[in-house]
């Protein structure tokens, strides 16, 4: 009787035995494709890093371009219906120079950003000298600059 009593006893631990074999060759098996999937793609971007980085950079111009291009629309199309020398434009105005100096910008369109930064500082400064002649001048110059964009 010892001998049958102690045959389903080794069967089942046998079957656990397996049963955890199994789940740890899954489990180093579930490992090494991630690891080869991990290594696959750093060795596909490993192989074109300047066409990975013109690519984003060509992405970042597009994106300033867009960016920039919204913001002045708004600003230039308010600037028709407020008194060019209060305090609401002047605030306006900062909020536009913060806004475009959170932007980020590519390498070619560094300049150009300069330039708008630049033209949005003379506005914000003409605006506080209380001079609308220079403010309205330094608004067709900022016109014409975003046409350039």
């Amino acid at each position: 009787m010892t001998q049958t009593s102690e045959a389903p006893v080794r069967t089942r631990a046998s079957q656990k035995t397996v049963v955890v074999v199994l789940v740890v060759f899954a489990f180093f098996a579930a490992m090494l494709f991630y690891l080869a999937r991990y290594y696959q793609t750093a060795q596909q971007l490993a192989a074109n890093p300047l066409e990975n980085q013109a690519a984003s950079l060509v992405q970042l111009e597009q994106k300033y371009r867009q960016n920039v291009s919204v913001v002045l629309t708004q600003y230039l199309n308010n600037t028709s219906n407020r008194d060019l020398l209060s305090d609401g434009f002047l605030s306006v105005t900062q909020g536009i120079i913060q806004q475009m100096l959170n932007l980020k910008v590519s390498t070619n369109m560094k300049q150009y950003h300069l330039n708008m930064v630049i033209a949005m500082k003379q506005i914000e400064q003409n605006i506080i000298d209380g001079d609308s002649g220079l403010v309205q001048a330094e608004l067709k110059s900022l016109e014409e600059m975003s046409k350039k964009l």
